[in-house]
């Protein structure tokens, strides 16, 4: 009897220990990480009048961008929204685009994620956003809306 409860107390400890070291590597590993959050680099205004490619200016991003927005007007038009980064040398441009149709289901009316692009190489971009919609099938979306890049700041 004793044997094995020298057995188990031995389990035991060598359980404890294996805890412990992984708890002091993840403690570690959280010195090394980097703290991240959105910043925002522009904001506006689109109107559902008529379809519109607004540039929002030139902005340096990060590796991660989204576009954050409010809709207001029409339940379900049939839109396409797109999110475009233009890099300012002749190398790199991301987009990302939604096709909005109407059907019953309707999009999130608020939405902090909207359009993102990924893995984008962090550099100066000329930013657009682009609302499209044939002129018959329209007013579209009045969308008020706001782009964020990813920053990462070591700790």
């Amino acid at each position: 009897m004793h044997r094995s409860l020298r057995l188990a107390l031995a389990a035991l400890f060598a359980l404890v220990l294996a805890a412990l070291t992984g708890a002091a590597a993840g403690c570690a590993l959280i010195g090394n990480t980097s703290v991240q959050h959105w910043d925002p680099v522009a904001s506006g205004h689109i109107s559902g009048e008529r379809p519109v490619r607004l540039f929002l200016g030139t902005y340096h991003l990060g590796d991660r961008v989204r576009l954050a927005w409010v809709l207001s007007g029409p339940q379900s038009p049939p839109v396409t929204l797109t999110l475009r980064a233009d890099s300012v040398r002749p190398r790199n441009g991301y987009s990302t685009s939604v096709m909005l149709q109407k059907h019953p289901v309707a999009i999130p009316r608020i939405n902090e994620h909207a359009l993102g692009l990924s893995d984008v190489e962090p550099d100066e971009y000329r930013l657009y956003f682009s609302q499209r919609f044939r002129k018959a099938q329209g007013p579209g979306y009045d969308i008020r809306f706001t782009v964020f890049t990813m920053t990462s700041v070591r700790q």
